[in-house]
């Protein structure tokens, strides 16, 4: 369990940073350039990470819900007066150009194809190409000139990005000369504007899906002396006030981002402390183990007369298709079941007793094996057709099997049955919790991985908590020698091995340790070497005792193949500068996009 979870935790720290931001436009540029006619002549270039066949872009010249300009303050914080006229797409495809076509006609998986109607243009360039996405277009008649200055209000993204960006660069120049520059940028963004002599640098780190960003630019008339949209207005004192307003209204988000993202670190870092102890105090009181008395490397002899099946819930607290085979091993070595060759590589197995006599999850046993694949006696080869042509039945009834030997194997109370200790869970969701504010802030990664890979090792860990009683963990050392002594028989001396006659049942029990090949191999090469007067004092003979072993590993494989079978059927069936103010979303333009 503890090499499982090293090997989950080093997973999830590979992968959690690429599974947060694969399906994110990893890079996202912009050149804008305000020409002296009023247009604005754009070029944009942005790398999406994660797979896609393609992208497609909206570019809107006109608000979504710009109202009609009336010559009043609330139409400088946006208005139709800054919308543009109309669209013109230059270029799609920067070194390499697109072919335009007629929308509709490229499908999943064409390259260096795009569509265009109205605002929208649908790029098909899938990530397998592993190309960039290009495009240069103009918006007609965006600037506006007041009496006083000129001025260019751009929605760069309306909430129709549905897009996560890192990497957000937009930059405006001027075609004419340019005076006076001052600039803002409005959106939920945790972003900054640079305002140098003739032009205006936009950048974030990290921009979330759906979310407007616009920017304001005042400037000289004369930068935009062919323009012919006019306001005659006297528009900067009160853009300014307006500007100052939105400032503070900014300033009052980023102090309360700021507090919450403290807030959340801070509950991160003690919450992630936290588990170090808690993990240690639920390692105490739930899963270590009890000391066993038993202290030797080897146990020799059975330590108990349980069937296999009993065995393989102690050790692992499950019971397998390798149960079941060990189960019926278990009835030949106890001559409840005989068999005999049956041609080549198969062997027919025939139940000589009183099924009434049996427990429990015997009957169901010899029910499966000796009444509904075969009356009577049964081969291999009928159980794997049996389990090929009635897989439901099949796994019906190892299902019910199985539930009765779990339930006798309850019965000897290896390990403590309550769900207690599943309470801590909740420190795991807590942690989840935390990652997931973090990653609604956009902490940085070392804040998201942390309480992420924390919280699922947590989980795991509480989830697979077995504690064994002090009698259940007594019998487990006991077999675990037993289990070491069976791996290492082949390093004894002969004169240090049990009995030949016991070799039968070591075999039976090889198959729940799962080194039952091993140990056939080994025992077959020790028999021979076996003087015959030892052998034939033993009441054994080399060729029964290697029909044994090659029946233990045919039914072995017929049971397990069975198994896999029946389950594989029945799971085929299932200004100046400085940061953005707030507002975002009040200008023309706008637009965004996805990938598809």
């Amino acid at each position: 369990m503890k090499k499982n979870l090293l090997i989950l935790f080093f997973i999830i720290l590979i992968l959690a940073p690429i599974n947060v931001f694969a399906d994110t436009i990893n890079s996202f540029k912009m050149e804008a350039t305000v020409m002296e006619n009023g247009d604005l002549r754009v070029r944009e270039h942005f790398v999406l990470g994660g797979t896609y066949s393609g992208f497609e872009r909206i570019i809107r010249y006109r608000g979504l819900n710009s109202r009609p300009f009336t010559s009043d303050r609330e139409s400088l914080e946006g208005s139709a007066i800054y919308d543009g006229d109309r669209l013109t797409v230059l270029s799609v495809g920067e070194n390499n150009e697109y072919e335009l076509v007629a929308p509709g006609v490229p499908s999943a998986g064409d390259s260096d194809k795009y569509t265009f109607r109205g605002d929208v243009i649908r790029m098909y360039n899938p990530s397998v190409s592993g190309k960039d996405f290009y495009i240069e277009y103009i918006i007609h008649n965006m600037a506006v000139v007041h009496e006083d200055v000129a001025e260019l209000g751009w929605q760069i993204f309306s909430n129709e990005m549905v897009e996560n960006i890192r990497n957000f660069e937009v930059i405006v120049n001027f075609e004419g000369e340019v005076d006076d520059l001052r600039g803002w940028a409005h959106g939920r963004v945790d972003g900054n504007i640079e305002i140098d002599n003739d032009h205006a640098l936009l950048t974030a780190e990290f921009i979330n899906a759906n979310t407007p960003v616009d920017i304001r630019l005042v400037f000289n008339k004369e930068a935009v002396k062919d323009s012919n949209k006019t306001t005659n207005m006297v528009a900067l004192d009160t853009i300014l006030e307006i500007e100052k307003e939105w400032a503070e209204e900014r300033n009052k988000v980023i102090r309360r981002m700021r507090i919450q993202r403290n807030l959340a670190k801070l509950s991160i870092i003690v919450g992630s402390i936290l588990t170090i102890p808690l993990t240690y105090k639920v390692y105490k009181k739930y899963d270590k183990e009890y000391e066993s008395g038993f202290k030797t490397d080897y146990y020799r002899d059975f330590p108990n007369d349980y069937g296999p099946e009993i065995v393989g819930y102690l050790m692992n607290k499950k019971i397998t298709a390798n149960e079941m085979s060990a189960a019926l091993m278990n009835l030949i070595a106890l001559k409840k079941v005989t068999f005999e060759e049956e041609g080549k590589n198969d062997f027919r197995l025939r139940f000589v007793s009183d099924k009434s006599k049996l427990k429990k999850s015997d009957q169901l046993l010899v029910e499966l094996f000796f009444e509904d694949i075969k009356k009577g006696s049964v081969t291999m080869k009928d159980i794997n057709d049996y389990s090929k042509k009635n897989a439901e039945d099949f796994f019906n009834k190892f299902n019910a099997w199985k539930d009765e030997a779990t339930i006798e194997a309850k019965k000897y109370n290896f390990f403590y049955e309550g769900e207690e200790h599943l309470k801590y869970l909740l420190h795991s969701f807590l942690l989840l919790l935390l990652f997931g504010i973090g990653l609604y802030l956009y902490l940085t990664i070392i804040y998201l991985i942390t309480p992420f890979v924390l919280g699922i090792l947590f989980a795991v860990y509480v989830s697979l908590i077995k504690k064994r009683t002090k009698e259940g963990n007594e019998d487990y050392a006991k077999w675990k020698g037993l289990k070491k002594f069976i791996t290492d028989f082949g390093n004894f001396e002969q004169r240090d091995l049990p009995k030949v006659v016991l070799w039968e049942k070591y075999l039976v029990y090889a198959l729940v340790f799962k080194n039952a090949k091993k140990l056939a191999r080994t025992m077959e090469i020790k028999v021979k070497e076996m003087p015959d007067q030892q052998v034939n004092i033993s009441a054994f003979n080399t060729y029964y005792f290697t029909r044994v072993v090659s029946l233990n590993s045919s039914l072995n494989s017929s049971v397990t193949r069975a198994y896999t079978s029946a389950s594989s059927s029945m799971a085929s069936a299932s200004g100046t500068g400085g940061g953005f103010s707030s507002g975002g979303g009040s200008f023309g333009g706008g637009g965004g996009g996805g990938r598809f």
